[in-house]
């Protein structure tokens, strides 16, 4: 660990690899089905006509990688994907929500809030030069 780095800003940059990771592991149902794991479709607001559900995961989890890189080196624009990718899962789960008669899971708004709650406020790191490497 680098340690001009604080702890927060590693353990949400490793949140979002460990989130490509399950994004890529995603990608071979019939091997997690083997362990008793079943994926489920990707929500509504993440569907693009034009991409197939494997190739639009593969996209998140390379957006996840990318931001992931940001946010660790301290550069504002990962931290700034960061607040923008996490409030768009927000804002589309209470689109998705809203518009269909389905019963959705409170955990990942709830994940979502809290998430934000976390990097907020750690913007301080990004605007100081001590800590940039």
């Amino acid at each position: 660990m680098n340690e001009k780095r604080p702890f927060i800003i590693t353990f949400i940059g490793d949140g979002c690899i460990l989130g490509a990771f399950f994004f890529l592991l995603s990608l071979f149902p019939n091997l997690l089905e083997s362990f008793g794991v079943y994926i489920e479709p990707l929500p509504v607001f993440l569907k693009f006509p034009f991409l197939t559900e494997s190739l639009m995961r593969v996209l998140i989890a390379m957006i996840l990688l990318l931001v992931s890189y940001g946010y660790f080196r301290l550069m504002k624009w990962g931290y700034w994907l960061l607040i923008i990718l996490n409030m768009y899962y927000l804002i589309g789960w209470f689109i998705a929500a809203q518009q269909s008669n389905q019963e959705y899971y409170y955990q990942n708004p709830i994940s979502l809030i809290i998430g934000l709650i976390f990097i907020v406020p750690t913007i301080k790191y990004f605007n100081e030069k001590s800590y940039n490497a």
